[in-house]
């Protein structure tokens, strides 16, 4: 679909209080918005119309998955057949500043980790509508410190009772995933869980477990983790080995291969009463919001249990197919996040993104796919397979949008193949592909419109409790508002 065309003007002056109501047709951007002393883009709907709302519900063929992507609750689900009349989205009046957290809403922080620090990171935030904090990996050693700043930042001075919240402390934090045992998004976990500042951590790190290991693992990552965690209360592995390991992995005479990954079907993760269910295993954020664990080790869960394919051990890519895969609900909002999955087929590069769709798809994504996608391997073409792109982004006109976990040093990030497949069709409606940076020989913005490059956090917040969001990157002082793909009016 062609981008309509964008101007930029000056945010309305404070003092001015005008702040205008935006209406947003179908899916497009419902405005644009930033800072006071930004500029920001207004994207309007394409002339053509071609962009298209999620729709209400068709009585007559509303799909039922058995709660599977409804969590449990037996409703009939909205990946139903849209009806061809799709009504507007009035979307909330635009923010005037930053994103932050508001209660009764998700926010999700994609945090531009610093880029003069000499090693690459990745690192997500999630705020649940109730106030709990979970991290999605956490960057390298060296990007810790800003991990820890944010954490506090948000429980200081906007996680707090007089702004609506439960009582919290200053570094509390529910929930971690580590999505596989690589430095660049594991590595700063040891230093944020020692030490006097370290992480009040209130429930666990959630991880592969201690299986399918060898030369691709990144032995600085999981020796000192594997000494913390292993067997501990903290420890929420989803495989299991027949043996665990010693935590060295030089000393390791077998890469202690998983014979399950049972902890994907778990239910609620921290209610032993609900295993026997063998329902998808989820962390309850509070507020509606859950963050599902579909794969894991190459296995995929999802409702049944599919064993992983042979797969070896000693490349880096080889790590990276192991790892864990989420979906986030809240409302009618979804967000896929799949870490630096792999998906090309070569002989080091498993396809498990096919894998993944063949076994996911159907039960969980449904044939609107997701609002928003964290592109596999920080957008690098050993993974963001066709087959992945068109389940999560089906070429319907609707608006989604891509987000690229990138630090200056994953040099290409991202690949121009990554980009226009993501980008290609009616994949993203007026959505757009998000970068938290851009590198060196990397896909640019001339040759693909629909790429913006943050230069720092992008960050995600629902609205309407969960029936659209804005998307943000504060350090260009754009902001765009969505309605959901599963909106039901």
């Amino acid at each position: 679909m062609q981008r309509p065309t964008t101007r930029k003007r000056p945010w309305p002056h404070a003092a001015t209080g005008v702040v205008p109501l935006v209406i947003a047709l179908g899916c497009s951007p419902a405005s644009g918005g930033g800072p006071s002393t930004a500029w920001f883009e207004d994207a309007p709907l394409a002339s053509d119309a071609t962009a298209v709302d999620a729709g209400p519900i068709d009585a007559t063929g509303a799909e039922s998955d058995g709660g599977v992507d409804g969590l449990g609750s037996g409703e009939p689900d909205a990946d139903a057949v849209a009806d061809a009349t799709p009504a507007p989205f009035v979307s909330d009046p635009q923010p005037a500043e930053r994103l932050w957290p508001v209660p009764g809403e998700l926010l999700i922080l994609h945090v531009g980790v610093d880029s003069l620090l000499p090693k690459m990171g990745e690192a997500t935030i999630v705020v649940g509508p109730t106030g709990t904090i979970t991290l999605i990996d956490v960057g390298n050693d060296k990007h810790a410190g800003q991990v820890r700043a944010l954490v506090e930042t948000l429980n200081s001075s906007w996680l707090t009772t007089e702004r609506g919240y439960p009582a919290r402390s200053k570094r509390q934090v529910e929930w971690i995933v580590l999505t596989h045992f690589h430095a660049d998004h594991g590595g700063g976990l040891e230093d944020l869980l020692q030490g006097d500042d370290a992480l009040a951590l209130q429930h666990g790190v959630v991880h592969r477990g201690w299986v399918d290991v060898g030369d691709g693992t990144t032995a600085g990552t999981w020796e000192p983790l594997c000494a913390a965690l292993q067997s501990k209360p903290l420890d929420w592995p989803l495989c299991a080995p027949q043996t665990l390991p010693v935590c060295d992995l030089g000393a390791l005479a077998s890469h202690h291969p998983a014979t399950t990954c049972g902890g994907l079907l778990r239910g609620r993760i921290d209610d032993p009463a609900d295993d026997a269910g063998m329902a998808p295993t989820f962390l309850d954020l509070g507020g509606g919001a859950r963050l599902t664990l579909l794969a894991a080790d190459g296995w995929i869960g999802g409702g049944s249990l599919a064993a992983a394919p042979a797969m070896g051990y000693d490349d880096t890519n080889q790590e990276n197919a192991r790892s864990v895969v989420a979906w986030l609900s809240f409302g009618a909002f979804r967000g896929h996040f799949g870490g630096d999955l792999t998906g090309s087929g070569e002989p080091t590069e498993p396809d498990v993104e096919t894998r993944l769709v063949a076994g996911v798809a159907d039960s969980v994504w449904g044939p609107r796919g997701t609002d928003l996608a964290v592109a596999h391997h920080h957008a690098r073409k050993t993974s963001n397979n066709a087959t992945l792109i068109a389940a999560l982004a089906p070429s319907d006109g609707r608006s989604r949008n891509v987000v690229g976990g990138i630090s200056k040093l994953h040099v290409g990030s991202p690949h121009d193949d990554v980009v226009a497949r993501w980008t290609a069709a009616t994949r993203l409606g007026t959505g757009r592909f998000w970068v938290t940076h851009r590198t060196f020989t990397s896909a640019a913005p001339a040759d693909f419109p629909a790429l913006l490059d943050a230069d720092g956090d992008v960050v995600l917040r629902t609205q309407q409790g969960g029936d659209g969001y804005w998307l943000q990157a504060p350090a260009q002082g754009v902001t765009q508002g969505f309605g959901c793909v599963r909106r039901v009016p």
